[in-house]
């Protein structure tokens, strides 16, 4: 087993009759948000190992049902149970930016962080149910109080599957998401009389597609550092012949520059005599040119 977690701090963060009820962190700031079931909202930061409160405020006549961080921490997104209130904090001065007002109670919230849509739980009859997003924010999963775990396409206009739990007999007010390497993974928790705690699985096909797209590009890849090697021994081994083919033309101009050489001489020397005979015959004669007969010769 690898190193285990550790616990550094131990801090109260509300009265004792004032119940957490939603926590966020950002790791960008290094800020932890709590809320809690009176409407309190606190911001804490990180100094040696201790959290340290920077600042407190509160949504009055509600329930601080959830809390996010957005805009890279920047501020903090906090969500009203009875009032259906959003409102807006900036994170460095506690001050409001803006609040807004759903048509609904919110009994639960999740945040797409990639696309930024809000998926809300309507609590405006039942009890409040869990949401989420799930399989890469394309699919969204929510509880019922009938033993049933929907899911839904990003539009939410049709169910693409119903995940009974309990034999539909408890209620299913917990829903969360996530993926491991091969699997898109729901995890569901029912409350009754089971209480059990069952876990979905799906095969990612995008990884899949990926995988196949890899090991194209991979053999591709090969396929094209072998071309590269086989052409780059095509032009070694055409050098080779070409450098051969310059040596035997060279070797052979040699020869033949040797050969005209050796006949030049011989035409030279040749010359020599029959200018010779013809200095002799020149001065035999006096001064006078004959014909001479060449065969005679």
């Amino acid at each position: 087993m690898g190193t285990l977690f550790t616990q550094i701090s131990n801090e109260a963060g509300f009265t004792s009759w004032d119940c957490v009820e939603s926590i966020c962190f950002s790791a960008s700031k290094q800020r932890l948000v709590a809320t809690s079931q009176s409407g309190k909202i606190k911001l804490f930061t990180f100094l040696d190992g201790r959290l340290v409160e920077q600042w407190e405020r509160s949504m009055r006549g509600a329930i601080a049902r959830a809390s996010h961080f957005v805009d890279n921490g920047s501020n903090l997104l906090v969500y009203g149970l009875e009032t259906g209130e959003i409102a807006c904090f900036d994170t460095d001065t506690a001050e409001p930016r803006s609040t807004k007002s759903l048509k609904t109670r919110i009994g639960n919230i999740a945040i797409c962080e990639r696309s930024g849509n809000v998926l809300v739980d309507n609590l405006n009859f039942g009890c409040d149910l869990g949401a989420t997003f799930a399989e890469m924010e394309t699919m969204v999963v929510c509880g019922s109080d009938h033993g049933v775990a929907y899911v839904y396409g990003i539009d939410g206009t049709r169910i693409v599957q119903k995940l009974v739990q309990s034999g539909g007999e408890d209620r299913v007010p917990v829903v969360q998401a996530g993926r491991s390497e091969s699997d898109f993974m729901i995890v569901t928790g029912s409350r009754g009389k089971r209480n059990d705690i069952c876990v979905w699985k799906k095969p990612t096909l995008l990884d899949t597609k990926a995988q196949r797209l890899s090991q194209r590009r991979s053999s591709s890849s090969s396929f094209n550092a072998l071309l590269l090697l086989n052409i780059i021994l095509i032009i070694i081994l055409a050098s080779v012949e070409v450098y051969e083919g310059l040596i035997q033309a060279a070797l052979r101009l040699g020869v033949r520059q040797s050969w005209n050489e050796a006949v030049a001489l011989g035409i030279r020397d040749d010359m020599s005599q029959w200018n010779d005979m013809e200095v002799r015959w020149k001065d035999n004669d006096d001064d006078e040119w004959d014909e001479v007969n060449l065969d005679v010769l």
